[in-house]
């Protein structure tokens, strides 16, 4: 190539194309490291490129080839002097972004070069917590045995494992916990591996985590625990191994959601079975007068929802049918679930409470025959006539006790209105 001639090389803006002279062979090797040209790299380090220039944000020929997986060029300029430890701005070195990429033999010429192993980004990120994110067993095996830090944090908390947790990288996590990696580690929210796992499903990870004595009972700010992460995300296997470990079935979030209300909500029926089967308490309450869910009840949230066999599951165990007020009767009305008004009206024994109750389904379900009907054929003709007057005094807007002027004012929402409050507290 003559003097005065440009090489032409793309770069995708690690470092813009000038004439020769000023640091042009430098920019060229930089471009070309990064776009793969071999035989360009070849000459211009044999012309007398700076293998060390940098461009930009502080890339270099090395740092470039490493990302991009440029195994040859990579060998070249180490063989040339680059210095293998160089970053840009921000604390990105070679060995990071081969790391992150997957880029395992290149990995290998790095550290045998002298890479830093645990040279971290600004935050933390280090090679082994890109490598186990990404799931790259091989490159966490040889960051490992070179000895990165197996128990490295980001500025928020996380670690390798944690992160190889969420994910669901099962080998990965089972190098770094035979490397030590502290399996208690917590992010800033208190996330640990294992609540991360169990919430994910990860079912082989979880049997890992338990098995190197993670705590079952660990628990975010607010009480969020492992049992009920896996019990909202609807893991049944993951939810019988935290059970078998020691689990507190009957832990609460803030407010006093357990486990069986949330999976009752979510329509886990087999996760209803084993948490009743392991003591939950099937009148547990929700607690928390500044939201429309106060009171609420694992069998008013089925019966809301019209999860049938789980109604009969908690029923079976004992729920209370009149808690609140009926409100599971009025909830399984207002939303057409004629099975479960049936089961629930079996269940009430009392004449007056179950007369009580129908005269409520009379005045809630206008719109609905088949409830009207069966209603009709278990009321006498007075109690009817009681129900019938009972409707017109609500459409005048009278609607009685403290209790009941709270649920009234609710059931004037739209329907979508109220199953989309309700669905907030599903998640």
């Amino acid at each position: 190539m003559g003097k005065g001639k440009t090489r032409k090389i793309r770069n995708g803006g690690i470092v813009q194309k000038k004439q020769r002279g000023g640091g042009e062979k430098e920019n060229e090797l930089i471009a070309a490291s990064d776009k793969g040209h071999t035989e360009i790299v070849a000459q211009l380090l044999a012309e007398g490129a700076d293998v060390n220039a940098k461009a930009n944000i502080g890339w270099t020929a090395l740092i470039a080839a490493s990302q991009n997986g440029h195994t040859k060029i990579v060998e070249m300029l180490l063989k040339a002097g680059a210095d293998v430890n160089a970053a840009l701005t921000g604390g990105f070195t070679a060995l990071i972004q081969a790391s992150d990429k997957g880029h395992t033999e290149i990995v290998a010429q790095l550290l045998a070069a002298g890479a830093d192993v645990n040279a971290a980004l600004t935050g933390g990120w280090t090679a082994l917590i890109a490598a186990s994110q990404n799931g790259r067993t091989e490159i966490a095996a040889q960051l490992l045995a070179a000895g990165a830090d197996v128990n490295a944090t980001l500025t928020g908390g996380f670690t390798a494992l944690i992160q190889a947790s969420i994910i669901g990288h099962t080998e990965v996590v089972a190098q770094l916990l035979a490397a030590g990696a502290n399996v208690e580690a917590k992010d800033k929210d208190g996330y640990t591996a294992l609540i991360v796992a169990s919430q994910k499903g990860h079912t082989e990870i979880v049997e890992m985590l338990l098995a190197a004595g993670a705590d079952v009972n660990a628990a975010l700010t607010g009480g969020f625990t492992v049992l009920i992460a896996a019990s909202i995300g609807g893991h049944t296997e993951i939810v019988a191994q935290l059970l078998a470990a020691g689990a507190d079935v009957n832990a609460t979030l803030t407010g006093g959601w357990t486990a069986l209300i949330k999976a009752s909500i979510g329509g886990h029926t087999e996760i209803v079975a084993q948490l009743l089967a392991a003591g939950a308490n099937v009148n547990a309450k929700v607690n928390d007068s500044t939201t429309v869910n106060d009171g609420t009840t694992a069998l008013i949230e089925a019966s809301m929802y019209g999860y049938t066999e789980i109604v009969a599951r908690l029923l079976d165990a004992g729920a209370n049918v009149n808690a609140e007020d009926n409100v599971a009767l009025i909830q399984a009305s207002e939303n057409g679930h004629t099975e479960i008004v049936k089961m629930l009206l079996d269940r009430i024994q009392a004449k007056q409470k179950k007369n009580d109750a129908l005269r409520q389904i009379v005045t809630r379900t206008q719109n609905v025959p088949s409830l009207q009907e069966l209603a009709s054929q278990q009321l006498s003709s007075g109690d009817m006539i009681y129900a019938r007057a009972l409707l017109s005094t609500k459409k005048s807007g009278n609607s009685g006790g403290k209790r009941r002027t709270r649920r009234a004012k609710k059931s004037k929402k739209s329907k979508k209105s109220k199953r989309k409050t309700r669905k907030t507290h599903r998640k």
